[in-house]
C-alpha cells in the first residue's frame, strides 16, 4: 500500500506577487543587496508567513535563529548576528 502526503506549498513563480507584495524574485534581490552591504554573512530561510518562519525557528532548527520581519510578506530566519546586523539597518523583530 502506497501513502501519498500532501503537504501545503508556499511557493510562487519568479514573477508572480500576490496582493502587490513582495514576489519570490524581488525577495531573492532583496537578501543579495543586503549581503553585499555585510548586513547577511549566512545562511537565510525565507517564509512567507509567520508560522511557517516560527516552526523552523523554534521546532527544526538546533542552532540558534532569529526571525526578521523582511520585505512585506517574507520573514526572514536569521543567525543572530545577522540578526543584530539588520536590527541596526532598521529591520524589526517579528514578534
Amino acid at each position: 500500500m502506497t501513502t501519498t502526503l500532501q503537504t501545503p506549498t508556499d511557493s510562487l513563480s519568479n514573477d508572480e506577487t500576490i496582493n502587490g507584495d513582495v514576489s519570490t524574485e524581488e525577495n531573492q534581490e532583496s537578501l543579495s543587496i543586503l549581503r553585499s552591504k555585510g548586513l547577511i554573512q549566512r545562511h537565510v530561510d525565507s517564509y512567507r508567513s509567520l508560522a511557517m518562519a516560527r516552526s523552523a525557528c523554534y521546532e527544526h532548527s538546533v542552532k540558534p535563529r532569529r526571525i526578521i520581519m523582511g520585505d512585506c510578506p517574507w520573514h526572514w530566519v536569521v543567525s543572530p548576528a545577522d540578526a543584530e546586523r539588520l536590527l541596526r539597518a532598521g529591520y524589526e523583530l517579528a514578534v
